[in-house]
């Protein structure tokens, strides 16, 4: 009894520092992968958590922006176009205007169509070659801004952006509020064009 535990414990420990050395051996062989992926996890992780906070604080930004002006009695049109008619100015992307600036403006809407392909091509039969494909035409807002005249010489044309970033398909619902968005201030900056018009007369 006594020889077969001892036996026992022999194949135990032998099979114990074997499965050791191969723990061992194992983990530098993983270590040296492991080691850049998780420094790159870390770099990632600290990239997409510093474009957070500065999104965080634009947000913020905007905001206060948008709470001095209303203060100052501005009515927000827009995202960067807001109107004071007790002033008679305007303010477009942080620069207040007079009403008697605005010359002209006019809205540049441009899409372009785009045919997306899906499937694949069964290519089993060289002289007879399946197609499994099939293809959808969509189109693409890629400019959507109002072009506005101001008198100024040091900077008479503006380009208010309603299409931000990305693509915009045309029958989304981002685009549909990007261009009745567009069209409301196109607009607000007709009337004041029309006002100016009959203050000449």
């Amino acid at each position: 009894m006594y020889d077969m535990d001892k036996r026992w414990f022999g194949e135990f420990w032998r099979f114990s520092i074997g499965l050791l050395i191969f723990a061992t051996a194992l983990s530098c062989i993983i270590a040296p992968i492991l080691i850049p992926i998780l420094i790159l996890e870390i770099f990632i992780i600290e990239k997409i958590s510093k474009k957070i906070r500065t999104m965080k604080q634009e947000v913020l930004e905007k905001k206060q922006m948008e709470l001095n002006f209303i203060q100052q009695g501005y009515r927000k049109i827009c995202d960067k176009l807001f109107v004071n008619q007790n002033t008679n100015k305007v303010n477009i992307e942080g620069k207040d205007y007079d009403f008697s600036q605005i010359i002209d403006c006019n809205l540049v809407a441009i899409n372009q169509p785009m045919n997306n392909t899906y499937g694949r091509v069964n290519t089993n039969s060289k002289l007879y070659p399946n197609l499994n494909t099939f293809s959808v035409g969509m189109d693409y807002c890629t400019q959507l801004y109002i072009n506005i005249t101001i008198n100024d010489l040091n900077n008479p044309n503006i380009k208010l952006d309603f299409k931000g970033d990305g693509v915009v398909s045309v029958s989304s619902g981002r685009y549909k509020d990007a261009i009745e968005g567009a069209n409301n201030a196109l607009s607000i900056l007709k009337v004041i064009i029309n006002q100016n018009n009959i203050q000449k007369k």
